[in-house]
């Protein structure tokens, strides 16, 4: 893995490019000016988060994906939250047709499929709760354009631990009653 950059484009802060060609398009061209839109380019790229991943986890995953009008057909983005330490591959979103267009230069318009994801971690079946998640997003059918990518999280506490602490309230006001 290298950190993404491409000629006078931008890095991308904390993502790293894992095959082909990804840079930050910072506007101009195909991008209206003053955005930072990730360009994919029959690439992949990831980013660790420093997240430790449990089986209590509920996530959210959004992003926008496009693919630019001069890449002609279709376009597939695929995103993928795996374990950092090895790659083991907990969720898979599939291949998503994000095949609306962006059109360039002064009058810039396009479509933006925004996408959701609500991932329940109790159905990965493989990784090991405890270790540190990753994210992927792999452009699988020509150029894609992603932004505003982002994983939230809630830890629900395991029935076991909610049994436990409304035991030890029950103790605690049992207790006080003596």
């Amino acid at each position: 893995s290298t950190s993404i950059g491409n000629g006078n484009n931008t890095d991308i802060a904390d993502w790293t490019e894992d095959t082909g060609n990804a840079f930050v398009d910072t506007g101009g061209g195909w991008v209206p000016s003053g955005s930072d839109m990730l360009y994919i380019g029959s690439a992949a790229v990831n980013q660790d988060l420093s997240h430790n991943w449990s089986a209590s986890d509920s996530f959210t995953l959004d992003m926008i994906a496009m693919n630019p009008a001069w890449s002609g057909g279709a376009a597939g983005v695929r995103v993928q939250l795996r374990q950092a330490s090895d790659d083991a591959v907990l969720w898979d979103s599939g291949l998503v047709d994000v095949s609306g267009t962006v059109v360039a230069g002064p009058a810039y318009s396009g479509t933006g499929h925004e996408l959701s994801w609500n991932i329940d971690a109790s159905t990965f079946v493989t990784g090991s709760a405890g270790e540190q998640i990753n994210v992927r997003i792999a452009a699988e059918a020509g150029t894609v354009y992603a932004d505003n990518v982002s994983l939230s999280f809630d830890t629900v506490p395991e029935p076991t631990t909610t049994a436990l602490l409304g035991l030890g309230g029950l103790a605690l006001i049992l207790r006080r009653r003596k």
